[in-house]
């Protein structure tokens, strides 16, 4: 089920130190003791290691349905005879969303401050834009 949030590989577990590191033998590791600078470094396992399984596809779920959002979008801009700023914004947020899910790999791009306010915002307003298009 997960040692919960806050409990392994994100920001608090590294500020308060969590006691897993020490129940699981992770406090010996270089980088992962007390104060080591690749606590932070794990995004993937974090998500895993504080929510469990259902937890990491309920996560896998909801970035694959984001992806297919953005696609969808991206598919309109392809169908439509002219290339409006809209579609342009389109094809930036699809890519946007496709560099983030490939940062998640090497760093905690979801998590981390200022990046996911700009990724889920831009997310947001594109699909505002192709529902406000559909319904013109």
């Amino acid at each position: 089920m997960g040692a919960g949030f806050g409990r392994f590989g994100g920001n608090i577990a590294s500020q308060y130190y969590s006691p897993l590191y020490y129940k699981y033998g992770l406090n010996t590791i270089y980088g992962l003791e007390k104060n080591g600078k690749y606590l932070n470094d794990t995004f993937w396992p974090c998500i895993f290691g504080e929510t469990g399984i259902l937890g990491t596809i309920f996560y896998i779920l909801l970035l694959g349905d984001l992806f297919f959002l953005s696609l969808n979008l991206l598919k309109k801009t392809f169908n439509s005879k002219l290339l409006s700023a809209n579609s342009i914004f389109f094809i930036w947020t699809h890519l946007l969303f496709l560099a983030a899910l490939i940062d998640s790999v090497a760093q905690p791009i979801f998590t981390k401050n200022p990046q996911f306010f700009l990724i889920f915002l831009v997310l947001g307003y594109a699909n505002k834009l192709s529902s406000k298009k559909q319904t013109n």
